[in-house]
């Protein structure tokens, strides 16, 4: 009785670790996700933004070439 209370003790332990182990990995890859998806946010805003000021460069030159 006292080796099966060990026993189940012992079990416990080991699958309260491996648990915790299993919400680490599941944390550290909801970080990295996060962390790509504010990278490719980071990208997506950097060309938007390169995209506007083409645009703009784009409307004074074709208001430069009609003026002249």
């Amino acid at each position: 009785m006292y080796l099966l209370c060990a026993y189940l003790l012992i079990s416990y332990n080991h699958f309260l670790k491996f648990i915790t182990f299993l919400l680490q990995l599941i944390n550290l890859s909801f970080q990295s996700c996060r962390v790509f998806g504010l990278l490719v946010i980071e990208k997506n805003l950097g060309f938007q933004e390169r995209l506007r000021v083409q645009t703009v460069v784009d409307t004074r030159t074709n208001r430069s070439s009609k003026s002249g």
